[in-house]
């Protein structure tokens, strides 16, 4: 039998000699009551008998041998008991949990503190809306809360809770936590998956790209457009689509390489930017073409009838499919913009696609002389059986700049008198370059005028002309424009100069394959999705068609829409997305007001879309504040849905709440939820959504926070209630919700940590899962991002795959791995999907050159390399204090990275002492004369410099007076230095005067070796040490750098190297530095070798070889100190642990061994470097934490909070 199962160990063992199981699994067991007998005796109390049994064994079986029966599933050939080992229950406490005036809580504190193992049994009976769940849920994650249980009787037939009647005396055995009593049945409020909710079927879908760059991210989404009840205005024509069309356009969108902002003027025009171009059927049954700005790449569209063309009779839909944007585009860049005449010469890029044939199609016609450029043979060879007059004279190569010559060679180094450009970057130039005097350029691509692109007033001198085409804006902006082009479209028509182009015909279920073929260049004309075939008869009417998509919620803009607590974070963001949903009538509730610039941004913002935004101070906590609020939103329009997401903490342990913090919680939640309920079910009468914001916290538990969580479960209990009276109810459990909320308030950066086996969520997939949400029927949800214990594996065969998907390759054995991907058919477009995908799947940074130059053998060893240094980057960052602590160390180790700011400022690095700015003063000069009061010397790490100690000193109380260390005393010991540094402190502190200093890393030596002299001269002081001593320093060291001498020198050098010079210092050239450096024989050759590789004056590279010299001389210094064990510091000595620290290591660091008391040991949150812009370090270090402060600082390292 096949057992190989990770984490899994197999041994062989009698029972009978196992004692306190937490869970058996046996077979048939229940006829065999002596090995019954045995199991029972091997399990602890409270632990369980997974028993498969045959199909008709009796549980009852099991009676008299003190198990209780869990579970019981009958399968086809067996059935499944889950039996528990039952525990004595000894003499519960009772407390019933009733009302609203929170009598009970003394009565709970008191039972808790006092009850050791006795059961604390909390009892609700005939109050249908009580928060237990949420409150014994939050009980139990806290200390000593174990033995505390639910009894939740729901079902108003049932008997008053007595522990002695059967219906819970049977119960209370099985020793369950939660135990709710419902419909004559026991159960419990459980998480169980979502199911079918993922999709729904609607008539209208339209395509989305949902992480632009990756193409797998494409979905068809819910609209909302119902034939049956769309309106239409004269001008306005609802079409049925059958065929929708790729343009270039859409691929740079959605490759990432154009951003959508750069399209929309808002983000009402920059939701769902894809597809521009259709055919179908009208409501009357005729077959159309038309284009519109956006959202054309759907299954039905609202058109302007000022943008439809009627199709001609020998047209079918799909040709009809490959004209409209085209040929506008075309017509509008050459005739409208251009003004091209019969006669002259116009060069036209990429002749194989869409515009570029149409463009030949309409210059031909008109008597021009034309010029193309195409990406591959097939097409070369295409333009020539297409277009016999234009001959391998006038088809140059689209993939290169070569087509410069071709063009200024045929033209006699004239140019040409228009260029229709859709190439960017160089090939963008030598089009500029190809044009004569007084030529027109024409810029229909989008790539370098999103960026901005360098464009050289030189060619002007020749009267020569630029324009950006932008038909998108035409079709949006300017109607009479575009009635012109309708017009000149249409004659074009008629004339047969526009006929449909070639084209590739891709199913709408394969989009993201149309959207890889595209990409890669490959296709002629056009590439086409098809939502449904084409009838045989020229006029029919289009059943609507229902096809699968995900959810969407929309708004209906005559209607009004309430959030509380709408200035929040999550407010406004729910709010934006209402807006975004079609919502024009907002009343954000809030308590008081709009108080911050952002909040006033965002208003403004809305109101510049036509939303009405009414901000209401009225009280919900009240009855008349929420009549107040649904009157004011009636007033606008009828009230569609209400959102509660208002809420205020009060966090404290159980034993330390009040009744008064219950109030205060609860008066945003429970109560405004029950005024809004009550009131609503009489002046809402059609409201189609109720949703209030919950937490996991109230379905989970966490530690501080009972009546956050009870408040939580009573809006759950309303919204159940609701649902069964048949009226619309949602409660949503946010997990730790990230970028904006309580939590991404309390979190100043590394949003990534997990809080309670959670990862923050960021606010884009909560509104996303939304739409899931307020489409399904079940009236408690929960939305939460699980951490995963198991970090991605992103091996070789990952990122080869990835790339060969991207290209279009299926099997690796049709091609040369070693040709680079550019000789393997790779355009820009691909490249930079490529890139994308290499930096945010694998962490890969390259840039588009060296992608050009990457081979699929390259790759395999680039994945290889790769998952090589994810392991090297778990080792490196080793064991952290705390798994949750948001700050490990990450890169390059991040102690090194502070050498990019330290080494760039010579000039302040000569002073010898630099007073720092700090609460005490203002920083200042060297020989400054310092004021009145405490001083703190601080000595910075190998840096040297006092820059690196600004972030501490800004928050301390004392004047902050750093004593810098010499560049250029580099073959000075810890001791030589401290003794050099010891008549500044001497200049500045009186006789006899106690000291205080601090040292940092490497500073921490020096602190040491100057305590030593201080108190030889009979002085008291105190020494601040942060995050390391002589012991800690050098494992760190070693750890970092390896011990092997020459390795060390290496691994010191490439480190400096991706530091000082970040976007040079790619893998690659890494790779190169070590090969080079590693024959030579001298540190010093291999450092200058380094040095001469940086960009940057010379001067600025000699102060780097110092420093980096000096630096490296202190880190070797470090390795080889040793302390006089028969010395001691006297002095009182606190150490600032980071709590991410790179190595486990002694709790005191080893300095027991060196101070003759005992060291004073903090930690503080963040790592290495983070701990010292922490307010907590500088509050330690200044001795005057207020009791609040110090309580505060206390639960922030030793609890988590999980809030919405």
């Amino acid at each position: 039998m096949d057992l190989n199962m990770a984490e899994v160990k197999i041994e062989d063992h009698k029972l009978k000699d196992k004692q306190e199981c937490t869970l058996l699994i046996a077979s048939n067991i229940l006829l065999h009551r002596e090995l019954l007998q045995t199991a029972v005796n091997a399990l602890a109390d409270g632990a369980c008998i997974l028993a498969r049994e045959k199909v008709g064994t009796e549980s009852e079986l099991s009676n008299g041998f003190r198990l209780e029966t869990m579970f019981e599933k009958t399968l086809k050939e067996e059935k499944l008991l889950l039996l528990r080992k039952g525990v004595t229950l000894g003499n519960p406490v009772v407390i019933h949990v009733t009302g609203h005036n929170y009598d009970w809580l003394p009565e709970v504190q008191t039972a808790i503190r006092s009850s050791s193992k006795r059961h604390v049994i909390l009892v609700v009976q005939g109050e249908p809306l009580s928060g237990v769940v949420g409150l014994v849920n939050c009980i139990r994650k806290e200390p000593g809360s174990d033995y505390v249980r639910c009894f939740f009787i729901l079902d108003s037939s049932a008997p008053q809770f007595d522990v002695n009647l059967p219906l819970y005396q049977q119960q209370l055995k099985k020793d369950l936590v939660m135990n709710v009593y419902s419909g004559g049945k026991w159960g419990s409020y459980q998480h169980l998956p979502l199911d079918g909710c993922a999709t729904v079927s609607t008539p209208h879908v339209s395509l989305k790209i949902m992480t632009p760059g990756d193409l797998s991210s494409f979905r068809w989404l819910e609209g909302n457009l119902v034939p049956e009840s769309v309106q239409t205005t004269p001008d306005e024509e609802l079409v049925q689509i059958y065929y929708s069309a790729l343009n270039f356009g859409n691929v740079v969108l959605a490759t990432g390489k154009v951003a959508a902002n750069f399209l929309g003027n808002n983000q009402l025009s920059q939701d769902n930017v894809q597809g521009m171009e259709f055919s179908g059927r009208d409501q009357k049954g005729c077959r159309v073409m038309g284009m519109m700005a956006q959202q054309a790449l759907a299954s039905m569209v609202l058109a302007d009838t000022k943008m439809l063309w009627k199709v001609p009779d020998h047209w079918t839909l799909e040709d009809a499919a490959t004209v409209p944007v085209v040929y506008s585009t075309a017509y509008y860049a050459l005739v409208m913009v251009g003004g091209m005449k019969k006669g002259e010469s116009v060069l036209i890029h990429s002749g194989g696609g869409g515009v570029g044939l149409a463009a030949i199609n309409i210059c031909l016609h008109a008597g021009c002389m034309v010029y193309t450029t195409v990406g591959t043979k097939e097409k070369r060879e295409f333009i020539k059986k297409q277009y016999p007059q234009l001959t391998d004279r006038n088809i140059g190569n689209s993939r290169d700049t070569s087509f410069e010559h071709l063009v200024l060679t045929e033209t006699n180094g004239r140019g040409v008198d228009l260029v229709l450009n859709s190439l960017s970057e160089d090939k963008q130039q030598a089009s500029i370059r190809c044009l004569a005097p007084r030529g027109r350029f024409l810029e229909i691509g989008k790539f370098d005028l999103a960026n901005n692109s360098f464009l050289g007033l030189e060619v002007f001198l020749r009267e020569t002309s630029f324009h950006g085409v932008m038909l998108d804006k035409v079709t949006s902006e300017d109607p009479e424009t575009l009635k012109i082009l309708q017009d000149i479209v249409t004659q074009g028509i008629s004339a047969g100069v526009v006929r449909p182009l070639p084209r590739t015909v891709f199913p709408y279920t394969e989009v993201e394959q149309a959207f890889r073929y595209m990409t890669t260049g490959k296709h002629v004309g056009k590439v086409l999705m098809q939502f449904q075939p084409e009838e045989d008869s020229k006029v029919v009417v289009p059943a609507p068609r229902l096809m699968q998509a995900y959810p969407q919620y929309f708004c209906n803009p005559s209607y009004s829409y309430i959030i509380a607590g709408g200035l929040g974070g999550f407010g406004l963001e729910l709010a934006d997305w209402l807006v975004l949903r079609g919502a024009r009538k907002l009343v954000l509730s809030s308590r008081s007001g709009v108080r911050t610039g952002y909040q006033s941004f965002r208003v403004r913002t809305w109101r510049s879309y036509g939303v009405k935004v009414v901000i209401s101070l009225a009280d919900i906590t009240t009855k008349s504040g929420v009549r107040a609020l649904l009157s004011e939103a009636n007033r606008l329009g009828q009230v569609d849905a209400i959102f509660n997401l208002a809420v205020v903490l009060r966090d404290a342990f159980l034993e330390n709440q009040t009744k008064a913090d219950f109030v205060t919680s609860a008066g945003p939640k429970a109560i405004a939820t029950r005024h809004l309920d009550e009131l609503s079910r009489q002046m809402c009468p059609h409201l189609r959504h109720f949703v209030v914001f919950s937490s996991v916290t109230c379905g989970c538990g966490n530690t501080g926070q009972t009546n956050y969580g009870m408040n939580n479960s009573i809006m759950e209990r309303i919204c159940e209630a609701r649902v069964r009276d048949g009226l619309p109810g949602l409660a949503v459990q946010w997990g730790a919700v990230g970028d904006v909320g309580l939590v991404a308030e309390m979190q100043e950066k590394h949003r990534d940590r997990a809080i309670g086996g959670l990862l923050m969520q960021r606010i884009a997939s909560c509104l996303e899962v939304l739409d899931i949400f307020m489409r399904q029927s079940c009236p408690i949800v929960a939305s939460m991002v699980v951490a995963d214990k198991h970090s991605r594996g992103s091996g070789s065969t990952d990122i080869v795959q990835c790339c060969r998907n991207i290209m279009g390759i299926c099997d690796l054995k049709t091609i040369e791995l070693n040709k680079t991907l550019l000789d393997l058919g790779m355009d820009s477009m691909t490249a930079v999907a490529i890139k994308q995908t290499l930096e945010r799947e694998f962490d890969i940074y390259l840039t588009l050159q060296e992608i050009r130059n990457l081979t699929f053998a390259g790759l395999e060893e680039l994945g290889t390399r790769n998952q090589k240094t994810e392991a090297e980057k778990q080792s490196l960052e080793g064991p952290s204090v705390d798994d949750d602590d948001d700050d490990n160390d990450d890169g390059p180790p991040i102690r090194m990275q502070l050498l990019l700011h330290v080494l760039g400022d010579e000039a302040s690095s000569l002073y010898p002492v630099v007073r720092l700015p700090s609460a005490a003063g203002a920083g200042a000069d060297v020989e400054d004369e310092l004021k009145a009061g405490p001083v703190l010397f601080m000595l910075p790490g190998v840096e040297g410099v006092a820059s690196v100690l600004e972030p501490l000193a800004k928050n301390l109380k004392y004047q902050a007076v750093c004593l810098q260390l010499n560049y250029r005393d580099i073959g000075q010991t810890a001791h030589d230095i401290a003794q050099s540094l010891l008549p500044h402190i001497h200049s500045r502190l009186a006789p006899g005067a106690p000291f205080r200093l601090l040292g940092y890393s490497y500073g921490v030596m020096l602190a040491l070796e100057l305590a030593l002299a201080l108190e030889a001269e009979g002085r008291e002081g105190h020494l601040y040490l942060v995050d390391h001593s002589p012991d800690y320093a050098k494992s760190v060291i070693q750890h970092i750098l390896g011990t092997n001498e020459e390795q060390f020198d290496i691994n010191f050098i490439c480190t400096i190297y991706k530091v000082v010079a970040p976007q040079e210092a790619t893998s690659e050239a890494v790779r190169k530095l070590v090969e080079k450096i590693t024959p030579m024989k001298s540190r010093e050759e291999k450092l200058d070798h380094v040095i001469s590789m940086l960009l940057m004056p010379t001067g600025d590279k000699q102060h780097y070889k110092t420093a980096i010299a000096s630096i490296f001389a202190r880190m070797k210094n470090t390795l080889g100190y040793e302390w006089n064990p028969k010395k001691r510091v006297k002095s009182q000595t606190t150490l600032l642990k980071a709590r991410a620290s790179a190595l486990k290591a002694e709790e005191d660091y080893g300095l027991s061994k060196i101070c003759e008391k005992k060291v004073e040991v903090h930690v503080v949150p963040g790592n290495h470097v983070t701990v010292l812009g922490k307010k907590e370090t500088a509050a330690i270090i200044n001795r005057q934490v207020t009791d609040s402060e110090a309580l505060k600082f206390k639960n922030s390292l030793n609890e988590e909070h999980i809030l919405q």
